[in-house]
C-alpha cells in the first residue's frame, strides 16, 4: 500500500517549512541509501506525488523539503546565487536533522542548481545524482527569452497532456500560489536560471560522485536536448540520456520517470 503523502511541518531558522520523509517499513538506516528530490522553479513537491511514491514502493526512503523559495539564511556561500543559498539551507537542515550520512539526489529543472551546489558543498554526503531537464547547462539566456521559451513549452505541454487534465490544472494552480507568495523573488529566480552555468560543477562532480546522469527530453523548448548534448560533448557525452516529452514531462508521466530514475540508479551502481 502506498504511504500517505503528507509533510512534517517544521521550523528552519525560524521559518515555516514542510519536510517529506517517506520511509519504507524495512528500511535499514545503516546500509540503505535514500533519495533526496529537489524540485524546480516554484514547483511544489505535491506535483511529484506519484513519482515519489513509485520510488518509495521499491523500498527507497524518499526525502524532500517543500519550500518553493527556500529558507532565508545568513550563511555566506561564495559563488552561489541567493536562491541556491536559500534552497541549500533546506537540504543542509534535513540531512543534519535526519542524520543522513549519505543520499542519492535527483532534481528537476532549476533544482539542478541547488543539487550541484549541495554536492560541491558536502560531496561525501552524496552518492549518485540524476538531473532531469537541468538548468545551467546550455549557456546564458535573457529573462524575456526564457519566459517565451517556457511559454512555448507550456503550449506544447497543454497539447500533449490531454490524458492528464487534473495534473495540468494542479500544476498551474500550485505554481501560481508559489509565484504569488513572493512575486519579486519568483522573477529574481528566473533571472538566476537565465544566467546560470553549472558546467564546471558537472565536470568536477564526475570525480566527486559514484555516479552521475543528466536526462533531457526531446520536446523541451526551455532547455533543448540538442543544446544540452552539445554542451556535454566536451565533458562526457555518455552523461546524457534522452526521453520523450516536454520540459515538465516528469510531472505528467510520473510512473515512467520513476522507472527511468530507478533504472539509472541501478545502472550507476553496477558500473563498478
Amino acid at each position: 500500500m502506498s504511504p500517505k503523502f503528507s509533510f512534517e511541518r517544521v521550523s528552519i531558522e525560524g521559518q515555516k517549512a514542510q519536510v517529506l520523509d517517506l520511509k519504507p517499513a524495512k528500511y535499514r538506516e545503516s546500509s540503505d541509501t535514500p533519495l533526496y528530490f529537489d524540485s524546480g522553479w516554484v514547483a511544489d513537491l505535491k506535483l511529484f506525488d506519484e513519482y515519489l511514491r513509485k520510488i518509495h514502493e521499491q523500498g527507497i526512503r524518499v526525502l524532500g523539503v517543500n519550500t518553493p523559495h527556500g529558507i532565508q539564511t545568513e550563511e555566506s556561500e561564495v559563488g552561489l546565487s541567493e536562491i541556491e543559498k536559500r534552497k541549500l539551507a533546506g537540504i543542509d537542515w534535513l540531512l543534519q536533522t535526519k542524520r543522513i550520512d549519505m543520499t542519492n539526489i535527483a532534481s528537476h529543472s532549476q533544482g539542478a542548481l541547488t543539487s550541484t551546489a549541495a554536492i560541491e558543498s558536502e560531496p561525501a554526503k552524496f552518492r549518485n545524482a540524476v538531473l532531469f531537464n537541468p538548468a545551467g547547462i546550455i549557456g546564458e539566456d535573457t529573462v524575456p527569452r526564457l519566459i517565451a521559451l517556457f511559454g512555448h513549452d507550456a503550449i506544447l505541454q497543454g497539447q500533449q497532456v490531454a490524458m492528464h487534465p487534473y495534473r495540468l490544472l494542479r500544476l498551474n494552480l500550485l505554481s501560481l500560489v508559489s509565484i504569488a507568495s513572493n512575486l519579486g523573488m519568483s522573477l529574481d529566480e528566473i533571472s538566476t536560471i537565465g544566467g546560470a552555468n553549472i558546467l564546471d560543477r558537472i565536470d568536477r562532480m564526475r570525480a566527486q560522485l559514484h555516479g552521475l546522469k543528466l536526462v533531457a527530453t526531446e520536446s523541451d523548448k526551455a532547455f533543448p536536448a540538442d543544446r544540452i548534448r552539445r554542451s556535454l560533448s566536451a565533458i562526457d557525452p555518455q552523461l546524457l540520456r534522452i526521453e520523450p516529452g516536454t520540459h515538465n514531462a516528469i510531472m505528467f508521466e510520473q510512473s515512467h520517470f520513476a522507472e527511468v530514475t530507478l533504472d539509472i540508479l541501478r545502472e550507476l551502481e553496477i558500473r563498478d
